[in-house]
């Protein structure tokens, strides 16, 4: 099984741009979420956000190009902190537009499987994958995901 860190970040670009980031595995195997900074890839409604699903696992590498609502984050971190409190709570992490799946897993032993998809927006090809991780990786992931969500909502 993979190893998996879960870590959000904010990366800076030449003009002062952020970019966040929700890493989800480690340096050789790892899916990525990346959206621009609030305000420049914003959809038709306020609400959802143009991403990037970069998914690099054992040997594959896709990109695909998807949209996620705010309320999905919001929730995510909702999710995130109560399986941390708890390590009893199973829940799914979903794109409204269904190019991404994570279902969340905890066991007896403070594991927790990770098994998800990515999928490409004309739905013609799709990625499985499952990770596996501990919850000591998980509170600054909450932490940084209520940042962003921060400054997500301050810019609405």
């Amino acid at each position: 099984m993979l190893r998996l860190r879960l870590a959000i970040r904010y990366t800076s670009t030449l003009w002062s741009n952020k970019i966040m980031e929700i890493k989800i595995g480690n340096s050789a195997e790892y899916l990525n979420i990346s959206c621009p900074e609030v305000g420049e890839t914003r959809a038709v409604d306020d609400d959802f956000y143009k991403v990037t699903l970069q998914l690099h696992i054992s040997g594959i590498t896709t990109s695909i190009g998807a949209y996620v609502m705010i309320g999905e984050l919001s929730q995510f971190q909702k999710d995130l902190s109560k399986l941390y409190d708890t390590l009893k709570h199973s829940f799914v992490f979903a794109s409204i537009e269904d190019n991404v799946e994570l279902r969340f897993t905890p066991n007896a032993t403070g594991q927790i499987e990770i098994k998800g998809y990515v999928r490409n927006s004309d739905y013609t090809a799709t990625v499985d994958f499952i990770i596996e991780t501990d919850q000591s990786y998980l509170p600054s992931t909450i932490k940084q995901l209520k940042e962003v969500l921060t400054e997500v909502q301050s810019k609405n």
